[in-house]
C-alpha cells in the first residue's frame, strides 16, 4: 500500500466547504463523572453522538453530512492509547470540520491545533480511503478527551447501520437523522426497548432521534456473537424520494436492494470496463460444462484468501491482481456465463451467525455472501449453484457457512440507469463443500535422558486450512515458527521447535499440511526402572477452551473444525506399556470430546477428537459446554507409565 502523509497546514474550516451540521462542544453535564463510574474500566465514554443530514448542496444535488462527537474519560494507563485518533472516510468524501481538545483534571482545556492534524491518503487501497489523524497532548489519568468532526459525501447515502458500543462503557449515546421533506425514510431498532422518536421540523424536514444510557462495554468473550446480535442499535434507510421533477421508489423491497447491487456489478461502466477475460468453452455441450470451465478459470487465476467478501474493485483490476473478493468473483462469473448464452442469477445471503438479520427491513448491510445460481434451462435439468467465496468448492457445492441459509435469488435486467431485479427468498439444494477439519499427528520417541522428540504433522482441510494457506501465501514461515514455539513452551520452558516447513498446501483442494519437530528436554522421568511420560504435549489444540468460569453472552460456534489429535509414542527398547489412560467421552448434543487408546507391540497411541456442533448456545448452557471441555482436557494431566519388559 502506498501512502502519502502530509501536515494540514490551514484551519480546517478554511480548507473545505462550510458544514451544515455544526460541531458541538461538550456541556458540563457531559464532562462530569458520576460516582457510579468508579468501576475497573480503563476509560468511560461519557458521551457519544452521531448525527446524519440528508440534504442538497448549493447546486441542488443530493449530499450527506455525518457528524461524530466523542467525550471519553481516561481512568487508567491502559487507555493512554486513546490519545491517538484516526478518522477514516471515503476518497470522494470531504472532511468539513474537526475540533479536538483535552479537559485536564485541574480545569484547564488544551485545544489540538489544526497544524497537528495529519493527512493519511491511501493512494492505492482497495476502498480508496482517506484519513485524518492526530494525537491529544499531555494525556494523563483524569483527562477527558473530546473531539468532533463532520464528513460530507457528495450523494445521498441510502442506508446506514449504527454501532453504539466499543471497548469501553457508554454513559450517554444519541443519534439524530434529519432528512429532506421529499425523502421517505424508515428506521428500525434492534436489541433495545427505547423508542425511535419521529417529528417534523418547521422547514418540513424529517427528524428521527434515538438515545440510550448506561450501555455496557462490548464483551471480548471467545465465541461471542457478532455485535449486531446483542448491542442496542438502530438502522435507517431511504425508501423513496421526489427530486427535481421525478419520483422514485428506491428500496421498499429486497428486489429494490438487489437491483442497486445488480446495477453496480452488471452494468456499471467503471466496474466492467476492460474486463475482457475469455473462457475456452470448446467441446462444452451443456450448461454445467460451461459453468465448470468458467469457475475453474477463476479458481486457477484468482484467490479469495485475505480479501474481504464485499470488496468491489473494477473486475479487470481484480482479475489481473490474482486477488478477488466473493462479490467480484460472482460478478465475473455472471459476465463470463452470460456472454456464453447461459441464464444466470445471483443468490444473496448472510453467513450463518455472522450478523443479525431480519427479513422485514430490506438493507444491503445485512447480506454478506453472494453466489451464482443457474436456473433450470435448456441443457440443465435442475438449478445449479456456484459459491465464488469457496476456493476449494466445485460447481454445485456451497461452503459450510451457507449450509441451510436462506438466499435471495434474483435476476438482473435493464441498464445502468434503470436496473431491475426480480427475486425471492429460497433455500438452495446444494451439496456441502469440504468440511472443516484439523488433524495433529505426534510421532514421538524418548531419548536416553528422558527428552521427548516429537515429529509433528498438522493437516487442515476446508475453512480451517485458510489460516495456514494464508500464512504460506503471505510468506510468513517465521511467524508460524514463533507461534509453534510459543505453544510448545507452555508445556516446557525448555522446549524448542525446529524444521518448520509447509508440505502439501493447495487452496484448490482446500488442504494444507505443516511439518515441525518439537523437543522437550527431560520431559520424562525415570522411576525405579520405569519411565513416567506426561501427556502434556496433547494440549496443543484446546489449551484454553471455555476457561472462563462464567459468561455473559451466548456461545456462537461457527465453522468449528472436526479436530483430531493423535499422540503415538515409540516404546523404548526393553520397555512395555504399564499404565494407560482410559478411553472416555464427554458428549454435547451428539458432539463433544472422545478419547481412544490403541496399543501395539512397539507403540502406544492416544487419540483425542473434539467436535462441538456449530450453532448458537444460550448462556444457560455454558456450564454444560465448559464441563464437557474440562473433562476432555483433563487427559493432558495424565501420565503414561512404561515398565521394563520381563
Amino acid at each position: 500500500m502506498s501512502r502519502l502523509l502530509v501536515v494540514v497546514a490551514c484551519a480546517l474550516s478554511s480548507c473545505a466547504a462550510v458544514a451544515k451540521l455544526s460541531v458541538p462542544r461538550a456541556t458540563p453535564a457531559q464532562l462530569r463523572l458520576d460516582p457510579k463510574d468508579a468501576g475497573d474500566d480503563a476509560a468511560i465514554v461519557l458521551h457519544r453522538a452521531d448525527r446524519a443530514l440528508l440534504d442538497e448542496d448549493q447546486q441542488g444535488d443530493g449530499m450527506t453530512e455525518q457528524l461524530r462527537h466523542e467525550v471519553i474519560a481516561v481512568r487508567k494507563e491502559a487507555a493512554f492509547d486513546l490519545a491517538e485518533v484516526r478518522i477514516p472516510f471515503w476518497g470522494k468524501a470531504e472532511l468539513l470540520a474537526l475540533e479536538a481538545r483535552v479537559h485536564q483534571p485541574d480545569g484547564t482545556v488544551v485545544e489540538v491545533p489544526a497544524k497537528d492534524v495529519l493527512s493519511d491518503t491511501n493512494v492505492r487501497g482497495e476502498n480508496d480511503l482517506n484519513a485524518r489523524f492526530f494525537r491529544f497532548p499531555d494525556v494523563r489519568l483524569g483527562s477527558v478527551l473530546e473531539y468532533a468532526y463532520v464528513i460530507r459525501t457528495p450523494w445521498l447515502v441510502p442506508a446506514d447501520d449504527q454501532a453504539t458500543l466499543g471497548a469501553y462503557p457508554v454513559r450517554s449515546y444519541e443519534f439524530e437523522l434529519t432528512g429532506l421533506k421529499p425523502l421517505v425514510l424508515e428506521a428500525i431498532e434492534y436489541n433495545s426497548r427505547e423508542p425511535i422518536r419521529v417529528s417534523t421540523l418547521a422547514d418540513g424536514k424529517h427528524w428521527l432521534r434515538f438515545s440510550l444510557r448506561d450501555l455496557p462495554k462490548r464483551d471480548p468473550e471467545r465465541f461471542a456473537p457478532h455485535w449486531t446480535f446483542t448491542e442496542p442499535r438502530w438502522a435507517w434507510r431511504v425508501l423513496a424520494w421526489r427530486w427535481k421533477g421525478f419520483s422514485t421508489d428506491w428500496r421498499r423491497s429486497w428486489s429494490d436492494v438487489a437491483a442497486s447491487l445488480g446495477r453496480r456489478l452488471v452494468f456499471d461502466a467503471d466496474t466492467i470496463k476492460d474486463f475482457s477475460v475469455t473462457v475456452d468453452f470448446a467441446g462444452c455441450g451443456d450448461v454445467r460444462c460451461k459453468a465448470e470451465r468458467a469457475f475453474t478459470l477463476l479458481q486457477d487465476k484468482t484467490t479469495t484468501l485475505d480479501v474481504s467478501q464485499g470488496r468491489r474493485k473494477p473486475l479487470a483490476a481484480a482479475f489481473a491482481s490474482g486477488l478477488a473478493s466473493c462479490t467480484e468473483r460472482a460478478a465475473m462469473l455472471h459476465h463470463l456465463l452470460t456472454r456464453a448464452g447461459v441464464e444466470v442469477r445471483f443468490g444473496w445471503g448472510t453467513d450463518a451467525l455472522s450478523r443479525q438479520t431480519t427479513d422485514t427491513f430490506p438493507e444491503e448491510a445485512q447480506l454478506n455472501h453472494l453466489v451464482i445460481v443457474l436456473p433450470a434451462q435448456a441443457g440443465l435439468d435442475k438449478p445449479l449453484v456456484i459459491d465464488p467465496e469457496c476456493d476449494h468448492c466445485t460447481v454445485g457445492q456451497l461452503g459450510p457457512e451457507l449450509w441451510g441459509q436462506p438466499l435471495f435469488v434474483f435476476a438482473v435486467t435493464g441498464n445502468e440507469v434503470e436496473a431491475k431485479a426480480e427475486g425471492a427468498w429460497q433455500r438452495l439444494d446444494a451439496e456441502p463443500g469440504l468440511g472443516s477439519s484439523f488433524t495433529l499427528e505426534h510421532r514421538a520417541r524418548l531419548e536416553a535422558d528422558g527428552t521427548l522428540v516429537d515429529e509433528l504433522t498438522f493437516t487442515s482441510t476446508g475453512a480451517d486450512a485458510a489460516w495456514w494457506l494464508s500464512t504460506k501465501l503471505n510468506g510468513k514461515p517465521g511467524s508460524l515458527a514463533r507461534e509453534l514455539r510459543r505453544r510448545a513452551r507452555t508445556v516446557s520452558s525448555l522446549a524448542e521447535v525446529k524444521h518448520v516447513r509447509f508440505g502439501d498446501c493447495e487452496r484448490r483442494r482446500g488442504r494444507c499440511q505443516v511439518f515441525a519437530t518439537a523437543t522437550y528436554p527431560r520431559h520424562a522421568a525415570a522411576n525405579e526402572g520405569q519411565w513416567l511420560v506426561p501427556l502434556t504435549a496433547l494440549h496443543w489444540l484446546w489449551d484454553d477452551l471455555f476457561d472462563a468460569p462464567s459468561r455473559k453472552l451466548p456461545v456462537h460456534i461457527q465453522q468449528w473444525p472436526k479436530a483430531v489429535e493423535r499422540f503415538t509414542l515409540q516404546l523404548p527398547a526393553g520397555f512395555r506399556a504399564g499404565s494407560l489412560p482410559q478411553p472416555g467421552q464427554s458428549a454435547v448434543d451428539g458432539g463433544g470430546g472422545f478419547v481412544r487408546v490403541e496399543q501395539t507391540a512397539s507403540t502406544i497411541t492416544v487419540a483425542r477428537e473434539l467436535d462441538f456442533p456449530n450453532g448458537a448456545y444460550p448462556v444457560a448452557r455454558y456450564g454444560e459446554l465448559r464441563a464437557a471441555a474440562g473433562r476432555f482436557q483433563g487427559l493432558r494431566r495424565r501420565i503414561l507409565v512404561l515398565d521394563r519388559s520381563p
